[in-house]
């Protein structure tokens, strides 16, 4: 069984009955054999990087080759966000889920209090839009708190298929403030808008952009929100090796709501000291990769990741740690043990 999951070119996962034994301490197991008649390829911990095309070839006696190709792609409920357009005549809402499937249901729009008292619900548009028209003689019955929902078939973490998105909860109130006019300071009025977020996930830690509007024009401002804490430790830590170098790989962790960097710290076997090297900034792609040079052939080295922001260090823990056997030939293999 061949797959291309980590790269364009296919890789070799098992060879008749027998799993790759490149393979060993992966994620990847293989599962039958002679004796039971069935081929299975076992995957455990999918994620992105397993991705990609997957080809069984068999054959049965007497006849040529048979292929199988297997897509995998991970599926996943809808993360499902508002924004807010406004106009002159009108303000607009639009319900903006994002998942896999991206074959989307829409249900009504709930309107609710700010003391989370449920009002009514609202019918929107087949395109996820709720309208609503600006009037002189404005009535507070239209404030509060609307929410979306969005389905996909996939349910989410919380074991429901419809998947809900809340709008910003607003206090608007006429307030004095300063301005320059003139090189002198003044005393203007204005309008204070207060946001309320609630920040319980991950991905609420975000850039955040207000924006407003009048007849003159318009202005807008991104506010910044991280999140304090350590990065999580690089996972899938890969190992290619060449003449005299490695070639490393991983994936990121979260970065703990700050920039982070990366060290790839390399042993040789017979040392007792780790070799240091870096720092690679974090480009926020899938994969990162760091080549370490001046490599002795023909020896096994250690190689381990950690990822750095100013709040703290952290390692990828002891299980993903990879080894590697660099031999006088070139050898470009992506597997992280090589024999």
């Amino acid at each position: 069984m061949d797959s291309n999951a980590t790269d364009k070119t296919y890789i070799l996962y098992t060879d008749g009955h027998l799993l790759n034994p490149k393979l060993k301490n992966t994620n990847i197991d293989f599962i039958g054999g002679t004796n039971t008649g069935k081929c299975n390829l076992k995957i455990r911990s999918f994620s992105s990087v397993d991705e990609g095309s997957y080809t069984c070839k068999f054959w049965s006696r007497g006849s040529d080759a048979h292929y199988n190709v297997y897509n995998v792609q991970l599926k996943n409920s809808p993360v499902v966000e508002i924004t807010r357009r406004p106009t002159e005549l009108k303000l607009i809402l639009i319900c903006n889920p994002s998942g896999n499937p991206a074959n989307y249901t829409l249900g009504d729009w709930e309107h609710w209090s700010e003391f989370r008292e449920h009002i009514r619900n609202l019918e929107g548009t087949p395109d996820g839009t709720l309208t609503f028209l600006k009037s002189s003689n404005r009535l507070h019955e239209t404030d509060g708190i609307y929410k979306c929902k969005a389905l996909n078939g996939i349910h989410g973490t919380n074991g429901h298929l419809y998947q809900i998105g809340t709008s910003l909860k607003l206090r608007q109130e006429t307030i004095k403030t300063q301005d320059i006019s003139h090189d002198v300071n003044v005393t203007v009025s204005g309008i204070k808008i207060t946001f309320q977020l609630t920040l319980d996930k991950i991905e609420d830690f975000t850039n955040y952009t207000i924006k407003a509007c009048n007849e003159m024009g318009c202005n807008e401002l991104t506010a910044k929100i991280t999140f304090a804490n350590r990065p999580e430790p690089p996972t899938n830590v890969s190992v290619i090796s060449f003449d005299r170098n490695l070639a490393v790989s991983w994936c990121p962790g979260y970065n703990g709501g700050f920039p982070q960097t990366f060290f790839v710290e390399y042993q040789a076997e017979n040392e007792e000291i780790w070799k240091l090297s870096g720092p690679v900034i974090d480009n926020r792609k899938i994969r990162m990769s760091k080549i370490l040079y001046d490599i002795t052939p023909n020896t096994r080295y250690y190689v381990r990741i950690c990822g750095l922001n100013y709040t703290d260090i952290t390692f990828n823990e002891a299980p993903t740690m990879q080894d590697a056997v660099i031999h006088g030939s070139v050898d470009r293999t992506i597997y992280s043990e090589i024999d």
